[in-house]
């Protein structure tokens, strides 16, 4: 290795000073576009970065927005499930319990409908 570096300076003294000045100036200019180069894809990594970084808080921001429109209709569902079991309740209170009456008959197969029973086999449900 050592004769190595020793031929080429060796080498380098018989050259024109000329030659010299011209090789010392590119290797400056290698080394200065080297350093521009990295310094280069620093700051793009740091645009690349704050990109992402925007795009999160967007997604999180849209992704709470939604969150909160979700927990509203399920409240509005919760609360047209409490109005819909009260009509029903109402509806069948006044009936008498003694003897059904053909309205508390066609109510109660349409609660067997509304639960995906089969009312076809049930006599009482023919025809209402």
């Amino acid at each position: 290795m050592m004769i190595f570096f020793t031929t080429m300076m060796l080498k380098l003294k018989a050259l024109p000073q000329r030659v010299k000045v011209a090789i010392a100036v590119a290797l400056v200019a290698v080394l200065a576009l080297t350093l521009a180069y990295c310094s280069g894809r620093g700051d793009g990594k740091r645009g690349s970065d704050l990109a992402i970084e925007r795009a999160n808080t967007k997604a999180l921001t849209r992704d709470r927005v939604a969150s909160d429109r979700a927990s509203e209709a399920r409240v509005a569902d919760a609360k047209a499930n409490i109005e819909a079991k009260k009509e029903l309740s109402d509806a069948v209170e006044a009936l008498p319990d003694a003897v059904p009456s053909d309205r508390r008959i066609a109510l109660g197969c349409q609660r067997l409908r509304r639960q995906g029973t089969d009312t076809a086999a049930i006599p009482a449900c023919r025809g209402r």
